[in-house]
C-alpha cells in the first residue's frame, strides 16, 4: 500500500462579509479559503488585503 498524503480543504466563501465565518471555519476545520465573493466594497477591499 502506498502511503496517502491527507491535503488541507479549501474553503469557498460566498457573501463572506469581513471573513468572520471564514476564520472560524479554518479554525474549526483546518484548511484556506481559495476564493470569496462579497459585492461590498468595503469589505471587498478588507477581504483582498488580508
Amino acid at each position: 500500500m502506498e502511503p496517502t498524503t491527507a491535503r488541507m480543504p479549501l474553503i469557498g466563501s460566498l457573501c463572506s462579509g469581513y471573513g468572520g465565518l471564514d476564520l472560524g471555519v479554518q479554525t474549526a476545520l483546518g484548511g484556506a479559503v481559495a476564493w470569496h465573493a462579497e459585492i461590498n466594497a468595503d469589505a471587498a477591499r478588507m477581504l483582498a488585503r488580508h
